[in-house]
This record gives structure tokens, C-alpha cells and sequence, in this order.
């Protein structure tokens, strides 16, 4: 998150952001394999059935999501207050240059508005947040639990 934050802070153009914020989200999250694995190879002959691996899996998708949220509330209020600014600026020439009419650019504006809005309130930022993450971490959950399951010997 804070490496996204750097990049972003210096040239808020936005154009690989989605790209970028995903690709740290599934490189943080693929801890949730190694984690699996050790705990299967510490298990030994036991196995791991599949619902303890994807426990196990979900557990840490949580606990990464919970820091992922504070870490961008932490940053969105203290390090880049104007994101919302920078970002709506940044996305509303995107649409112009994309050759978006007055009118449209106008109900997108009115949107960007609206989730700036939304911001404001630190609950509902925080759970918009932790959806960003949380389906991600379920999927390499899920992911990691097929790989992983083992029958005991």
C-alpha cells in the first residue's frame, strides 16, 4: 500500500493504478499459499482437509484485509488528503481525451463527486476498502486450499 501511495503521490496520473493496486494486493495475498503449505508440511502424515486449508486461507485474506483498509484510510487521511481531488481531475481528462460529450462528462463528475462524498465517512470508506481486497484473498483462499488438501496417510 505504501509503495502504491509513493508512486502515486508523485505523478497522480492514475493511468496503471487499478493495474498496480491489484497486482500488490495479489503479491501480499500470496502469502496465504505459503502459509498453507507450511502448515500442511507441519501437519505431516495428518493431511489437510480442504476446509481447514480454506479456514486458514480466509483467516489471513481477513487479517490482510483489515491492514489494507487501515493502511489506506491511514494514508487517504493523513499522507494524500487530496486523492479524491487528484483522482477525479485525473479521470475526467482521461474521459475528455476519450471524446466524452459535455453532458456525460458532467454525470461522471457528478459521480467522482459522490464517492468523495461517500469518503467522508470513515465507515463506509472503510468497508468500501476492504472489499476491494477481501474477494481477491477468498479467491487465493480458495486457490490455495484445492492445491493443498491432503488425506491423511
Amino acid at each position: 500500500m505504501f509503495a502504491y501511495w509513493s508512486q502515486i503521490s508523485d505523478n497522480p496520473d492514475f493511468s496503471h493504478s487499478m493495474l498496480m493496486g491489484y497486482a500488490f494486493m495479489l503479491v501480499a495475498l500470496s502469502l496465504i499459499f505459503v502459509a498453507t503449505y507450511l502448515y500442511r508440511k507441519q501437519l505431516g502424515d495428518q493431511g489437510l482437509s480442504f476446509g481447514r486449508a480454506f479456514t486458514l486461507g480466509l483467516l489471513i485474506a481477513l487479517i490482510s484485509s483489515v491492514i489494507y483498509a487501515l493502511a489506506w484510510m491511514f494514508i487517504n487521511h493523513y499522507l494524500y488528503p487530496n486523492f479524491w481531488d487528484d483522482y477525479a481531475a485525473a479521470d475526467l481528462a482521461k474521459c475528455k481525451s476519450a471524446g466524452l460529450s459535455d453532458e456525460l462528462l458532467k454525470v461522471r463528475e457528478a459521480e467522482l463527486l459522490k464517492y468523495k462524498e461517500i469518503y467522508k465517512n470513515p465507515i463506509l470508506a472503510y468497508l468500501i476498502t476492504i472489499a476491494e481486497i477481501l474477494p481477491i484473498g477468498t479467491l487465493v483462499a480458495l486457490l490455495s486450499a484445492l492445491v493443498f488438501k491432503r488425506k491423511p496417510n
